[in-house]
């Protein structure tokens, strides 16, 4: 007799394109009951190469041609037939969609989907929209995530209680590969290190997230301007976005001779081993930002604002600092900063083995989750 195997439809909003599709990528690639199949549903605006990469892999991929915000209530019935088209039975329905997922659920339930996961991955609203919005919409759109859902999970308190508000939820810290840096050498750093333009004995500062008001680039960039008579410090800025040509505007403006912008980068592992210090001077709307558990466990010391959930202090005081948006504050710790070592990075991924952000622990829980 042959063992079942579990069908698990994934909702993302747009694939390729942010810390979620990290998360869920981490998960699917460390499960180790390789009788899990998962396909994706996603909304136009992902990345068409990593479609195109899923798809290669044996996923199959519906693209919708857009969200709630263009589909307003007909969203669920798009939902719907994307699912129909895929003409499976699937055991799970994981929804990673913030407030519109309750649609997207609510179709899944109606078609027997049996369990219906919603995974809230943010701790506000991250685009914007008006308090009429709000006011008309966030309401109804939080009770059909609920209502319309078997499990509700969160990937930090602040996550879950933006979404579900009072209502019980399991709690599932994100996770990443601790080991990812380990392969990296110091000559790979130095070497990306001279792609960039930064002096070999520079503190290198990361700034790794989409373009976005949300992200808050402009204050890492206005550090950069206080900072531009030293050599000491070189910021370099990966990823793209909405409001990357007005940063890069800014920074030509500034005159700024220590400031890099490099774009999408898929060499991840490499960048964070290079850092010295990430930021993550964000604005409300964070989750449990997977750019953190990256760079701690390259040993990177982070610099992060209050915006930020408290709850990345698990980490230590020796990798995590938060801090208020204070420029003068902010630039008050690059000033202790130093080169990171051996034993930074040692520091680092005990750090996250020891709070159960690993790899194998993370991948472990979302495997449990599915059966």
């Amino acid at each position: 007799m042959g063992f079942e195997r579990t069908k698990v439809l994934q909702l993302v909003g747009h694939l390729g394109c942010g810390g979620d599709t990290t998360a869920i990528m981490n998960a699917i690639h460390g499960f180790k009951d390789d009788s899990i199949d998962v396909d994706f549903l996603t909304h136009s605006g992902c990345d068409v190469s990593f479609i195109e990469t899923l798809r290669n892999e044996g996923h199959r991929v519906v693209v919708l041609d857009g969200d709630f915000r263009k589909l307003k209530f007909k969203y669920s019935i798009a939902v719907e037939n994307a699912i129909r088209s895929l003409d499976t039975n699937y055991d799970v329905f994981h929804a990673h969609t913030s407030l519109q997922s309750g649609l997207a659920l609510k179709a899944a339930k109606k078609l027997g989907i049996p369990k219906r996961i919603c995974h809230s991955h943010v701790g506000a609203i991250q685009r914007r929209t008006s308090f009429a919005q709000r006011a008309v919409l966030e309401s109804p759109l939080r009770k059909e995530c609920v209502q319309n859902s078997s499990l509700l999970v969160a990937c930090s308190r602040a996550a879950g209680d933006f979404l579900f508000k009072d209502n019980p939820y399991r709690l599932l810290y994100n996770g990443v590969d601790v080991s990812a840096s380990d392969s990296v050498s110091n000559k790979d750093c130095k070497s990306f290190r001279n792609e960039i333009g930064c002096p070999s004995d520079a503190i290198l500062i990361g700034q790794v997230a989409r373009f976005s008001s949300m992200k808050n680039q402009l204050f890492t960039l206005d550090l950069a301007k206080n900072l531009k008579n030293s050599d000491k410090y070189f910021f370099v800025f990966v990823g793209e976005g909405s409001s990357l040509n007005k940063i890069q505007e800014k920074a030509a403006e500034y005159g700024l001779l220590n400031t890099s912008f490099i774009g999408r980068r898929d060499d991840m592992a490499c960048i964070m081993k290079s850092l010295d210090c990430l930021l993550l001077p964000s604005l409300p709307g964070e989750g449990f930002p997977m750019t953190i558990l990256e760079g701690v466990s390259a040993g990177t010391r982070c610099l992060i604002s209050e915006n930020v959930t408290e709850e990345v202090l698990m980490l230590g005081p020796a990798l995590v600092t938060r801090l208020p948006l204070d420029g003068k504050r902010w630039t008050e710790q690059i000033h202790t900063l130093h080169h990171k070592d051996k034993a930074q990075i040692d520091l680092g991924q005990n750090a996250m083995i020891d709070n159960g952000l690993d790899l194998g622990t993370f991948s472990e829980k979302w495997e449990r989750m599915y059966r």
